[in-house]
């Protein structure tokens, strides 16, 4: 079996909210939010929050990338930087 990266997508509603990633996974849709910046900011989270309130998707299913090194948990949502990426995202089988 060889590995592979979910189905992406992309969301956005008419507010401007959005969601630069959506993986679909079995248990469901994970939204990932990337930022370049190292300082994390409680704006990065608003498309988060505004999809996780419309959908009913936990926080906990939620990942913010940045630039920085640390992680980090904001009301649920889970911070990571880009270097942790390849342990942290979830990916699924392909064969």
């Amino acid at each position: 079996h060889a590995t592979g990266v979910s189905d992406l997508y992309f969301w956005r509603d008419h507010g401007g909210h959005e969601v630069d990633c959506l993986l679909e996974r079995p248990d469901g849709l994970h939204p990932v939010e990337i930022k370049l910046s190292a300082t994390l900011h409680p704006d990065f989270f608003a498309g988060l929050h505004r999809f996780s309130d419309l959908t009913q998707t936990p926080p906990s299913a939620a990942t913010l990338v940045y630039g920085g090194q640390e992680t980090h948990r904001h009301h649920g949502i889970r911070a990571i930087g880009w270097r942790d990426v390849p342990h942290a995202m979830p990916v699924r089988a392909r064969g």
